[in-house]
């Protein structure tokens, strides 16, 4: 017979449940208990993230998220993605997926970012046991 060579999928997920986080930071910053750290090969990585989220101010204000790998590289550009606010408190799904371009073959760590910006109010992504919030990280095999 023949014999093949299969080469396993590298992936990873974390769910925060630990309670919601807040910021008020108009820069991306790292969302607490989101981050990964997988070994790959010259490959790319597809990221996800979602959550439930919310800002303090009306209507107009903006979050923003993001994706960084090894502390330098912004996956989705240095504005990230917007998921604009129409009410204040109302809750919205704050949900992104990207792909990093080829990564060397080496360990990489994986944050999930996100920041808060037009009236300097509180952004708040609820990651309790009701809301939980999840990301994930898995290798793309050329």
């Amino acid at each position: 017979g023949t014999s093949s060579s299969i080469t396993p999928t590298l992936a990873n997920v974390v769910t925060r449940t630990a309670g919601d986080v807040t910021t008020t930071s108009a820069t991306l910053t790292d969302l607490t208990g989101a981050s990964i750290t997988l070994t790959t090969g010259a490959n790319p990585v597809l990221l996800g993230f979602s959550g439930s989220c919310e800002h303090s101010n009306a209507a107009g204000d903006v979050i923003i998220l993001n994706f960084q790998v090894d502390d330098t590289t912004l996956v989705v550009g240095s504005s990230g993605a917007l998921e604009e606010v129409d009410a204040t408190g109302r809750r919205y799904l704050c949900s992104i997926t990207a792909m990093t371009a080829d990564l060397t073959a080496a360990s990489h760590t994986f944050d999930f970012q996100w920041a808060e910006s037009g009236s300097a109010g509180t952004a708040t992504m609820n990651c309790d046991g009701t809301n939980s919030c999840v990301f994930w990280a898995v290798e793309v095999m050329d």
